[in-house]
């Protein structure tokens, strides 16, 4: 037996296809399978409690009680939020760096919290939030700016503002910046994927 990802992923899209590639390499590349099933039948037919599971959302067919990313009956902070923190840390260790997370859902949270846990500055908001204020704030205070929502947050025109100066470092998780200089933390997040999959497979294999 090896340790194994099953992936129920039945909501395809592009962004998604080249995420699971990659998953699926990094997997593959550290011993462990990975199953993909896009029915939900399949899906209950063969469910084992053994193996790590992986909800792409959006789903189509399943309660939305999974964030993405976070393979199921892990106590732990969702991988993108422990992915960014992980970065964030090892790249600013110096407390008084300031950080502005746009985006104050499931993964927002969690990350926010990771911060103001290890002593930084946290700047909140989301993508509701004032523009002008929060174009000003970040761009005259944060550090780092990780945008966290579902939409567009910095047009061009302000990327490049924010370039010219501000020597803040942007974190994109979806499309939040319209600018190709930025961090994307798809990288981070498999990282923290496979390693939660070895220590559950570890563990599973000590009991």
């Amino acid at each position: 037996m090896k340790p194994t990802l099953d992936v129920y992923y039945d909501n395809q899209n592009e962004a998604s296809d080249m995420y699971l590639k990659y998953l699926k390499r990094d997997c593959e590349n550290a011993g462990i399978e990975v199953r993909v099933f896009n029915n939900i039948r399949d899906w209950a037919t063969v469910e084992d409690p053994a193996n790590a599971e992986l909800f792409l959302e959006p789903t189509s067919n399943m309660v939305d009680k999974y964030d993405k990313d976070t393979p199921a009956n892990v106590d732990n902070p969702s991988a993108t939020a422990e992915g960014i923190y992980r970065h964030i840390v090892e790249k600013f260790p110096n407390r008084e760096t300031i950080i502005a997370v746009i985006g104050r859902g499931l993964v927002g949270k969690q990350l926010i919290n990771q911060l103001i846990d290890y002593g930084y500055t946290v700047l909140e908001f989301n993508s509701k939030s004032h523009k002008g204020d929060m174009e000003y704030l970040c761009c005259d205070y944060a550090n780092v700016i990780v945008g966290l929502a579902t939409e567009q947050i910095f047009d061009e025109y302000i990327c490049s503002v924010m370039e010219d100066f501000s020597n803040a470092i942007l974190i994109d998780s979806g499309n939040n910046f319209a600018t190709k200089n930025k961090l994307t933390c798809g990288k981070w997040t498999r990282e923290v994927i496979v390693e939660r999959i070895l220590n559950r497979y570890k563990e599973k294999e000590d009991e």
